[in-house]
């Protein structure tokens, strides 16, 4: 079989990754523009590379960057020249962060060379307000207030020069809140490592976000949001789903097959060639079942059965399943005892412990049966209809009969149930097919781990 093609991703869903973080403006504004916006590769790796020197008003100054000491954010001023329009764009953002208010490209034009010629930066709520909703009743709120807080730059003799500065803001801005502006959020490398490495290992989004807030001291030193790390992680999930469903579920089964020949897979579709129902085995699943037995499989009847004590389920099992080994659940028994036995005046007298006694503790059939009717006799309880018919059923429900068996420790359906708790913290209901079957084998993974653990104690470990 020819090995299963790798997952490729193009540039255009790269792009698509990557497009919010390096964009400057801020999401929740709408740049008014005539003209291109300033193309979005000017996003510095960091926003503290760049500072200044005290500059006097409309004396030109060239903004150098420095890699040591805290940075000094002085007031613009017209005059004041700066490198690059990064550096520029970088230093504005600062000032804006420490002043209280978000940053928007208003309006850019690009020379021959598509350098960045001429640029308008001005505050995230310039512009004037648009009315989104149709209810007046029920207005959306706006963060337009016709601000006219803003910068030009021009670029003259290789730098990019303030030919205009206004400072003055019309509406109330604060520092502490800066943090929150689209334009002041960013996830970095790092963080996106944890969170990448969180979601395969099926680590919830807001414990992940939790702990990254334990990790830096509070939210406040944070400098993203948890829906920051939301929209990564989606479009993380997003490149890393590659095919469709079906597809990506078919290139694994390609990939395991070609790894391993004992693993088999079926895929049952429609006349349309939609995916109606999938079956697989992995080889491990499939030596475990000659072993313990579990569902149907290769037309082998499973060799223990649990239900509740139903008399048409246990009928039809004597028929279908004449072989395999049929018990109650005995939680489902014992837990009508108050019920059924509750009125007799030496219930809390040794009654009841008198009866776990017979069920628990006898260890053969002999000793159960003794047990029993002196229970039976103690108690005066030869009338019990509901005791009666236990008892003729004994061998179905009684540990003592059902030790000869492989049961997996389980002894109720309770338990039993627990095992299709396989995927909890695995998978959830918005998880698609693709990000299924890696969860699967993850889940697998941990379960082959819990046996060989166990499997170690039961070796280094003896019962004197």
């Amino acid at each position: 079989m020819e090995p299963a093609r790798p997952f490729f991703t193009t540039s255009s869903a790269t792009s698509e990754r990557f497009g919010e973080e390096i964009r400057p403006d801020c999401d929740e504004i709408e740049a008014a523009c005539t003209v291109d916006i300033v193309d979005k590769e000017f996003r510095p790796d960091r926003a503290d590379d760049f500072v200044t020197q005290p500059v006097s008003p409309g004396t030109p100054h060239v903004v150098t960057s420095s890699d040591g000491g805290d940075d000094i954010i002085e007031e613009l001023k017209s005059g004041m020249e700066f490198n690059t329009f990064k550096d520029l764009l970088v230093y504005y953002k600062q000032y804006a962060k420490s002043s209280g208010f978000g940053v928007m490209t208003q309006r850019s034009e690009r020379a021959d060379d598509q350098s960045v010629r001429y640029v308008t930066l001005g505050c995230a709520r310039g512009g004037n307000a648009r009315i989104k909703s149709s209810n007046p009743a029920n207005p959306r709120p706006t963060g337009k207030t016709n601000c006219k807080a803003r910068i030009n730059a021009l670029r003259i003799e290789g730098k990019m020069r303030l030919t205009t500065v206004n400072n003055a803001h019309n509406h109330v801005i604060s520092p502490q809140k800066s943090r929150f502006f689209q334009c002041n959020r960013e996830v970095s490398e790092t963080v996106k490592r944890v969170l990448d490495t969180n979601d395969l290992a099926g680590i919830r989004m807001n414990k992940s976000y939790r702990s990254l807030v334990v990790g830096a001291g509070g939210f406040e030193n944070l400098p993203f949001l948890e829906k920051d790390c939301r929209n990564y992680i989606d479009k993380a999930r997003h490149l890393r789903l590659g095919a469709g469903g079906a597809g990506a579920l078919r290139d694994y089964f390609m990939r395991m097959q070609f790894k391993n020949n004992g693993f088999f897979a079926l895929m049952d579709l429609d006349d349309d060639g939609r995916l109606k129902n999938i079956f697989w085995a992995d080889p491990r699943s499939r030596a475990a079942y000659k072993y313990f037995g579990d569902v149907c499989m290769d037309g082998i009847a499973p060799k223990a059965i649990i239900t509740d004590q139903d008399r048409a389920m246990k009928n039809a099992i004597a028929i279908v399943f004449p072989e395999a080994r049929h018990r109650f659940c005995l939680w489902h028994i014992l837990k009508k005892v108050p019920e059924k036995l509750g009125s007799y005046a030496t219930y809390r007298l040794g009654l009841k412990t008198e009866l776990m006694k017979c069920v628990y503790d006898t260890q053969t059939i002999e000793e159960f049966e003794n047990c029993w009717a002196g229970f039976i006799n103690t108690y005066d309880l030869h009338e019990n209809a509901w005791l009666t018919s236990l008892y003729i059923e004994r061998e179905h429900w009684v540990p003592v009969f059902l030790k000869e068996h492989f049961w997996a420790g389980m002894s109720t359906t309770q338990r039993s149930e627990s095992m299709n708790a396989f995927f909890d913290g695995y998978v959830h209901s918005k998880k698609n097919l693709k990000e299924f079957v890696d969860q699967f084998d993850n889940a697998l993974k941990k379960k082959i781990e819990n046996e060989n653990q166990a499997e170690f104690q039961s070796f280094s470990g003896t019962i004197p």
